[in-house]
């Protein structure tokens, strides 16, 4: 019976010590990390009286500075407004396999100054366009990475939350 236990025990401290690994190794993955502390708020599509119709916007901020936000380093890349016939998911490949670009703003970021006090912020559509108009499901995607002192951030892709707005 004490060899049964000590087995056991033995199987779940090489379990503890395989998990704690992996996690450790997720957690300090380079491909995982935002090298240049940058982080982005999309903000829900919404009615914008100033802008005369549908958009959405996005914040960036950065700990390391110099850093630029870029967009154009794919084809996919910068801040989308889509508008959907249903609430679907998440994802790149659905929202852009049910959806339709109503709005994009791909002009790169430069921050200068760290945190909150450097935030910048984009608009989709672009200001200097139409705001967006439709019935239906609204939802924002931002892709995008950081150029900065620290290096060259992988891809990131966030979204909004799903809105369902007439307008």
């Amino acid at each position: 019976m004490a060899d049964m236990n000590s087995g056991r025990r033995a199987r779940f401290a090489l379990l503890f010590v395989l998990v704690a690994l992996v996690v450790s190794v997720l957690q300090a993955s380079p491909a995982l990390a935002e090298v240049n502390g940058c982080s982005a708020n999309i903000q829900n599509p919404h009615v914008s009286q100033s802008h005369g119709g549908i958009d959405v916007t996005g914040v960036w901020k950065c700990s390391e500075v110099p850093t630029t936000i870029q967009f154009n380093f794919t084809a996919s890349g910068g801040l989308f407004l889509f508008l959907c016939p249903e609430k679907g998911r998440s994802t790149e490949t659905w929202v852009t396999n049910h959806c339709t670009i109503k709005g994009i703003n791909a002009d790169d970021i430069p921050i200068t100054t760290a945190g909150n006090s450097g935030a910048k912020d984009r608009v989709a559509p672009h200001t200097a366009e139409p705001a967006a108009h439709g019935s239906g499901w609204w939802i924002a995607c931002a892709t995008w990475r950081s150029v900065g002192p620290s290096g060259t951030s992988p891809k990131h892709v966030k979204f909004s939350n799903w809105v369902q707005i007439s307008g």
